[in-house]
This record gives structure tokens, sequence and C-alpha cells, in this order.
């Protein structure tokens, strides 16, 4: 898949149409039409970058590259605890006999791992950011660099 039909998939997945796509990124219409049309293979830097801080879900690697899924996989840091499942206890014949005590102690660490979980996943999410803004830092003074010569 080229970037043109990323593109083209972008718009059909964020908007209703290309004209509400470009307003959203705050680009004249023309150039989303004559991206998905094949008047013009390669959408501009510029573009790319507006597209990426309109929708900061979207991977950069999948844009540029054509590489994994769309959208990046980590959920956003509020909704880590609803995705998590709430751990089962079996009580089945084979088990010994466990008391109340017991069980809470294994719950409160099962508590402590999963808030251990949540800031981790916060953490790596946050070092996502950093490096994403990193990167289009440097492609704005790459591009700035091709500019001025």
């Amino acid at each position: 898949m080229e970037i043109q039909d990323r593109i083209k998939a972008l718009v059909e997945t964020l908007a209703r149409n290309p004209n509400d796509f470009s307003v959203k990124i705050d680009t004249p219409n023309s150039q989303i039409y004559n991206i998905i049309r094949g008047k013009r293979n390669k959408p501009s830097f510029d573009l790319i970058v507006k597209i990426c801080r309109t929708f900061p879900e979207i991977s950069l690697d999948w844009l540029i590259l054509g590489e994994g899924a769309m959208f990046r996989s980590l959920p956003s840091p509020g909704n880590a605890a609803s995705q998590m499942e709430e751990p089962q206890i079996s009580y089945g014949s084979s088990n010994k006999k466990r008391s109340a005590e017991e069980y809470h102690e294994g719950l409160d660490e099962l508590k402590e791992e999963v808030e251990r979980l949540k800031q981790s996943h916060n953490d790596l999410y946050e070092k996502y950011d950093t490096i994403r803004d990193k990167y289009i830092h440097l492609l704005e003074q790459n591009s700035a660099n091709i500019s001025s010569e």
C-alpha cells in the first residue's frame, strides 16, 4: 500500500469525506483530493505533520512506512484499568482449602501488581509521545534545511 492509499484509508476512517478531512487538518481540500485521485503521488511533509498533530493516535510507522497497524496499539492511560479483566479464583475440589485472610493477601498482591503495570504502561505511553515529538521535530528541521538550500 502506497502512502496515498494510506491517506485515503485515513480519510475513509476518520472523516465523512475528503473535504471534512481537509477541514479537520486545516489544509486545502484540493491537496487531499489530488493525493486520493492520484494526481499527486506523495504528500508534502507539512501535510504529514498536520495529520500527525491532528490525529496523534495514528501510528507514524504505518503512515510513513506502511508498517504495522493504522493506530497505535497502546490504550489511553485513562482506559487501562477498565480494559483489565477481574481476576478469577478457582474453588475446584482439587484445591487445598485457604483461609479468607490468605485470599485477601493474594488479592492485595494482585492489586499492587496491577498498579505497577498501570504505571509501567503510563511510562511507556509518555516515552512513545516524547520519541514521536522528537521525530516530528527532526522532520521539521530537515524540511527547513531542504527548503533553505
